[in-house]
């Protein structure tokens, strides 16, 4: 019994990262006219590319080929009550500084929320105005 109580509650967890990576193959390419922190490192701007990757397609993969940067990270995956209109990359801004925060996919009730970083909570508890977000809208 307890098995079947845990793997139920792995495939709730996962049925929104499996619903959103059909399709996801291709990744997303987005031209971001600003420099990002995704994980642990900064993508330049430019032409990037997100895409689910692992066994599970649980982690992304972003990447700025011509800059030659890529980083990997582990979201957390979510699920709307509608599917998303629009493809969408959400960005948290601090002044100068942007941490992408969440992907949504065109035609999907399923995307991906990034945990805050340890630079990016710091940014939040030093600023007195409410968190910026950056929606880059693509096709």
């Amino acid at each position: 019994m307890k098995r079947f109580v845990l793997f139920l509650l792995f495939a709730a967890v996962m049925a929104p990262a499996a619903a959103f990576a059909q399709g996801f193959e291709e990744g997303i390419k987005a031209n971001v006219p600003f420099a990002f922190v995704a994980g642990d490192k900064t993508i330049p701007a430019g032409n990037c590319i997100v895409r689910t990757e692992g066994f599970t397609k649980g982690a992304l993969s972003i990447s700025n080929r011509d800059a030659k940067a890529a980083t990997y990270v582990v979201p957390q995956p979510t699920e709307s009550l509608a599917p998303a209109t629009k493809t969408v990359l959400v960005f948290n801004k601090y002044g100068d500084s942007y941490f992408l925060a969440r992907v949504e996919r065109s035609g999907s009730s399923a995307g991906y929320q990034l945990k805050p970083t340890k630079v990016e909570k710091e940014l939040r508890a030093r600023t007195d105005s409410p968190i910026q977000m950056v929606r880059l809208e693509l096709q």
